[in-house]
């Protein structure tokens, strides 16, 4: 009897760890939506992600991406808030990414923060993000 025990808890502590798993990587997946081949992932100081798209990786801006991603640098990352399909509901319009080390407290705000108040952030000003870049990805396709 305590072996059947044994084995139901064990089944039971299986099945909510892979719960677990399975929808922590379907809102990591809302969160970093894309639409681009090329595209970083960024982490606000609340823990939160959301991707930056490229056109291309012919620019300054891509090459610092990539080496704060190396180096695990925080910095403000930001650019021109647009609406788009992901658990924010807002991205970063392509070509308006601008690093900066310090921005005055009112172009500042998290990712929750532009996502619950898009309409005051989504005027064609450049709002940044503190962040650290977790990831940069280039797609390129097999031949």
């Amino acid at each position: 009897m305590k072996r059947i025990k044994l084995i139901i808890v064990t089944f039971v502590l299986i099945v909510v760890l892979v719960s677990l798993i399975y929808w922590g990587r379907l809102n990591y997946f809302e969160e970093t939506i894309h639409s681009s081949d090329i595209w970083a992932t960024i982490e606000d100081s609340k823990g939160n992600l959301i991707s930056i798209d490229f056109p291309n990786t012919d620019n300054n801006i891509w090459d610092t991406l990539v080496k704060l991603n190396r180096n695990g640098t925080k910095i403000f990352i930001g650019g021109i808030i647009e609406q788009y399909q992901n658990k924010w509901g807002f991205h970063f319009k392509i070509n308006s990414i601008e690093i900066l080390r310090s921005v005055p407290g009112d172009k500042q705000a998290n990712i929750e923060q532009i996502s619950s108040d898009l309409n005051h952030w989504e005027n064609g000003q450049v709002v940044y993000i503190y962040s650290t870049v977790v990831e940069t990805h280039i797609l390129v396709p097999i031949s």
